[in-house]
């Protein structure tokens, strides 16, 4: 995993025994359909990628879901011998954005004592590393999923 404040690379092997352009569709729908429900928009599916945009103010009518922290993506999938490779990048742009505004508040406030201000700051760049990091985690287990739903099906054939 690679953090670079504003962005977040990953990528995941799996070894398939069974037809990959099955698994590869298979990972690809299921991915497809977690985006749609989050209510991603600017979908553009490709052979071996999904980029995706977020819309603007989706904290307000999206409640808690994997992708509220994400701007934009891009998700690949390439197949390399007998595994699938699932590598994604995720941008956090407009939480930053959003994290620095809120900064300005207590660094600009004449009224708060500076241990207040300390504090402020720490909880508010906390949240959007916790978030962050919490939107990959997520989407990691939900790979993991796919990967064993598979799995499963496989030992049922």
């Amino acid at each position: 995993m690679k953090y670079f404040f504003t962005y977040l690379e990953e990528t995941e092997r799996v070894e398939t025994i069974f037809d990959n352009q099955k698994v590869k569709e298979t990972f690809k729908l299921a991915i497809l359909d977690l985006l749609k429900s989050s209510k991603i928009h600017n979908l553009t599916n490709n052979s071996n990628s999904i980029k995706f945009k977020a819309p603007l103010f989706r904290f307000t009518w999206n409640g808690f879901n994997l992708f509220n922290p994400v701007s934009n993506g891009r998700i690949k999938i390439e197949e390399i011998g007998n595994s699938l490779y699932v590598s994604y990048t995720f941008y956090f742009w407009e939480f930053f954005v959003y994290s620095l505004i809120f900064s300005t508040f207590p660094l600009l406030s004449s009224f708060m004592p500076g241990w207040v201000k300390i504090l402020s700051l720490l909880i508010i760049w906390s949240i959007y590393i916790i978030s962050s990091l919490l939107a990959a985690h997520r989407f990691e287990n939900f790979l993991k999923n796919i990967i064993s739903e598979a799995e499963f099906i496989r030992q049922e054939q």
